[in-house]
Order: structure tokens, then C-alpha cells, then sequence
């Protein structure tokens, strides 16, 4: 295996640069604040947390007028063991099975509102660099090339099949990659980017004869919907503050049944908590430590800082062992955020323009539209939400 890793061990701003893009729909923040271009990518940077998608997404839905997916939840569903392996939690389920077992499921069941609980990975295993990473570095049968940006996807004179990819430094130097199979694993803009601007045989790009490449771009959209005042927190603190069961955290997740998204003509959407501690809080200070763990970028600042940090992670260890639930300070900011996916529009696409970059590539077109149904969506979702 020849791996062709775009950035290298550490970030840098000139790979950062060659995210640069021209913005024509509503601004796209993840496209330059959410990718990292460095070895172990984004899991550099992630939260950690793990959620599987719900059974009627790879089902027909008529909101959307698609057919579904051509793969089923169960093929997917076969990976989970290996997932859970390699990130470090445990095999629970994902479901309101789980209310059972933290002794809520009479006290949280609705026609409206399904819980599922999303599981957070170690901070020590969140940056694949450090797990899987390490692995490709030591091993006899895997290659890695750092500052090997994919430039073009080469095909046969017939067009189909690929033939070579061409990466290149940011020396100028060229280099052609020849395989008997191909994984394009560069994220949605960056693949976009990378088959669009591949145009020796197809002058469309590679896989565009029928020009759906790069559109239907979409994301999630999130809305801070409400903060939680003391009252509340009481309530939040007592069933939805996230629970922690064999070295791993769970955390409660408010999605809208089968039977509401029917009702109300709602997309996949969901509301969960968000718990943000004050900046000189120690929980705080310990989390930033963590992240800095994460990153590789460890170090405590000051002396006065080290107390902190013991203190806070004694507490936080007592609490998870001992009531098996996430320890949060009476000075936290909580909000209930409310998430949607977007229906499926052709005109939100990713294009490529005329400019190119450093390295000899296009620069990308991030053409974003949000339309007035995700807001509508979000606005009945937060009224059931506010009932339950």
C-alpha cells in the first residue's frame, strides 16, 4: 500500500493555505476551520464521539424522493466491532436500550422523542496519527509519502479505468503512482476538487459525464436553541447529564421518531446538550489538557496550574467511578442545540475555478445553499423538544 498523505506530521500553514476557496452561497465555516491537512487528518482535532446512523436512513424516503441507499445498515453494521476496537470504547448499544440499564426508560418515553446515546473515545485514541498511524509508519507493507498532494486522477485512453495518480510536492516535484486498486479517501470537497480537475480524457472530469460531481453539497446544520437556567440544569443534571459505563461516555441524543418526521415533515434531526465550562474552571483546564494530549502539544503553563489539574482530574475520576456520570460545575454554561441534515439540493455544489494554487491544483468554488425549510424544521423540532 502506498499511502499519498497531503500534509505531514505536523500542521503547517502552507498546507493549510491550499484549502483556500472562493465562497459563492452562504459561507462555508468547515470549509477552512474544519479540515487539517496533516498526518491522522481531522482526528487530530475531533471531539471523539460516535454515533450510528439510524435504520431509515438507508430506507426510501419520500421527504427526500430518493430510493435509498444501495448498502444496507447491516453491511455497515458488520464493521462495528473493529470501530469500537480501534477507537477505544465499549461494544454497548447505541439505543434507548440503554434507559433501561441507567433506569430512565419510564421517565423518558415519547411518541415524539427517540434517545440514542453516542459514545466519546478516549482523548488518547482520538488522533488516528497515534494508533492506526503508527501502524502504516512501522509496517513492511505500507508506504507513506507526506507532501504528496494528489493533483490529478490519470485515466486509460478508454476512460475507464485509472491508470496512475500524479502527486506533488511543494518543491514542484511530479510523481506518478501506479496501482492495481484506487481509494480516493480526501473528504468531500478535496475528492470534488480532485475528479473535477482531472480532465486529460474526460474534459468534464473524471466520473462527471452526467455532471453530478460536487453537487448536492451539504452539511449539518446546528442551532444553539436555548440555555438551560439553574431550574433546568437540576433537570438536565439528573437525566441527561452523559453517563460513563466500562471506560467509556455516553451521551443522550433527542431525535425525532420515524412517526414525527411523517407528521411534521421533518428531515433526520436532533437536539442534544452542550456543556461549556468557564475558561478558568478547572474541569476547563483539564479538558484543555487533554486536547493538548490529543494534539501532541503537551504542557502545563504555569505552576499554579498543576493543583488545578490534579484536583480537577481527582474529581472528575471519583465521579465517573463512583456515579458512573460526567462531573459538571455549577458555573457551566449548558444550551440545547438542535441539528438537522438538509434536504438534497443540486444548485449547492462544489465547483473548481480558474485559479490555481501552490502546488498546480484549482482552487475550489463552495456554492452552499441553505434553504428556508431547514429553519422551519428546526423551529417544530425545538417546540416538541421544549414540550418533552
Amino acid at each position: 500500500v502506498h499511502l499519498l498523505e497531503a500534509g505531514g506530521m505536523n500542521l503547517e500553514d502552507r498546507s493549510q493555505d491550499l484549502y483556500k476557496s472562493e465562497m459563492r452561497g452562504v459561507f462555508h465555516q468547515g470549509t477552512t476551520e474544519g479540515r487539517f491537512r496533516t498526518f491522522g487528518g481531522a482526528s487530530t482535532r475531533w471531539g471523539g464521539q460516535l454515533l450510528s446512523y439510524p435504520s431509515e436512513v438507508f430506507q426510501k424516503r419520500d421527504l427526500f424522493g430518493n430510493k435509498g441507499w444501495p448498502i444496507s445498515e447491516t453491511d455497515i453494521r458488520a464493521h462495528y466491532p473493529e470501530i469500537f476496537k480501534l477507537m477505544g470504547v465499549n461494544d454497548l448499544p447505541f439505543t434507548d436500550d440503554l434507559l433501561e440499564r441507567f433506569k430512565m426508560r419510564g421517565a423518558l418515553q415519547s411518541p415524539d422523542v427517540r434517545i440514542r446515546f453516542s459514545k466519546f473515545a478516549p482523548f488518547l485514541k482520538r488522533n488516528l496519527a497515534k494508533t492506526i498511524g503508527r501502524q502504516c509508519l512501522a509496517s513492511d507493507h505500507i508506504t507513506v509519502f507526506f507532501h504528496a498532494n494528489a493533483i490529478s486522477v490519470d485515466l486509460d485512453k478508454e476512460g475507464a479505468r485509472i491508470k496512475s495518480v500524479t502527486a506533488r510536492n511543494y518543491k514542484g516535484s511530479s510523481y506518478r503512482f501506479k496501482a492495481l486498486e484506487y481509494i480516493i479517501c480526501t473528504g468531500t470537497i478535496e475528492a470534488s476538487r480532485l475528479l473535477l480537475s482531472s480532465t486529460s480524457v474526460h474534459p468534464c472530469g473524471v466520473g462527471n459525464l452526467t455532471d453530478q460531481v460536487g453537487r448536492y453539497f451539504h452539511d449539518h446544520l446546528t442551532v444553539k436553541a436555548m440555555g438551560l437556567g439553574e431550574q433546568s440544569k437540576a433537570i438536565f443534571a439528573k437525566y441527561f447529564s452523559p453517563y460513563y459505563v466500562k471506560n467509556t461516555l455516553h451521551s443522550p441524543k433527542l431525535e425525532a421518531t420515524v412517526s414525527l418526521q411523517k407528521r411534521l415533515n421533518l428531515p433526520e434531526i436532533m437536539a442534544h446538550f452542550f456543556i461549556h465550562e468557564s475558561e478558568n474552571n478547572k474541569f476547563a483546564l483539564l479538558r484543555q489538557t487533554l486536547v493538548d494530549l490529543q494534539r501532541g502539544k503537551f504542557a502545563i503553563k504555569t505552576a499554579g496550574q498543576l493543583p488545578l489539574l490534579l484536583s480537577g482530574a481527582a474529581q472528575m475520576a471519583f465521579a465517573l467511578k463512583v456515579r458512573g456520570r460526567r462531573v459538571i460545575s455549577s458555573q457551566a454554561n449548558i444550551s440545547l442545540n438542535i441539528e438537522t441534515e438538509q434536504r438534497p439540493r443540486p444548485d449547492s455544489r462544489i465547483q473548481i475555478s480558474n485559479k490555481v494554487n501552490s502546488v498546480g491544483i484549482p482552487e475550489t468554488i463552495i456554492d452552499w445553499k441553505i434553504s428556508d425549510e431547514e429553519g422551519e424544521s428546526m423551529r417544530r423540532y425545538a417546540l416538541v423538544v421544549d414540550k418533552f
